[in-house]
C-alpha cells in the first residue's frame, strides 16, 4: 500500500480531468476506512452552485482509471467519492449507516 501523498497523486489529476466538467470546485482525497473496517481512499467533490447534473458513467470510468493505477502502483484500496452538491441534496447514500433489516413478526400458533 502506497502513501497517501502519493496515492492523492495518481487520484486527483484523474478525477479533476473527469469532474471538472461537470462543476467540480474543490477535492479532498483521504484514507479511511469502510464500513467494515477496510481501508479505503475517500474522494470528497464539491461542485459549484451553478453545475450541470454529473453523468454516472464519468465518475464511474475516472474510478476505475484511479483504481487501475493504483493497484500497478501496489495499493489495492478501494476508492469512494463522496459528491457534495452546493444545493445541499445529497448524490447517493454510500455513506448513510446501513438499515437494518426488519425482523418478521412470528405468528402465534
Amino acid at each position: 500500500m502506497i502513501d497517501e501523498i502519493e496515492a492523492r497523486k495518481i487520484i486527483e489529476p484523474i478525477l479533476r480531468r473527469a469532474l471538472e466538467p461537470y462543476g467540480l470546485a474543490e477535492l479532498e482525497v483521504v484514507s479511511s476506512v469502510d464500513h467494515y473496517g477496510d481501508p479505503i481512499l475517500l474522494a470528497i467533490a464539491k461542485y459549484r452552485p451553478d453545475a450541470p447534473k454529473l453523468p454516472a458513467k464519468a465518475q464511474l470510468d475516472a474510478v476505475v482509471s484511479a483504481m487501475s493505477d493504483l493497484s500497478r502502483n501496489g495499493d489495492d484500496r478501494f476508492l469512494h467519492v463522496r459528491n457534495v452538491f452546493a444545493d445541499g441534496e445529497p448524490a447517493v447514500d454510500d455513506f448513510l449507516p446501513a438499515r437494518k433489516p426488519k425482523r418478521k413478526a412470528m405468528s402465534k400458533r
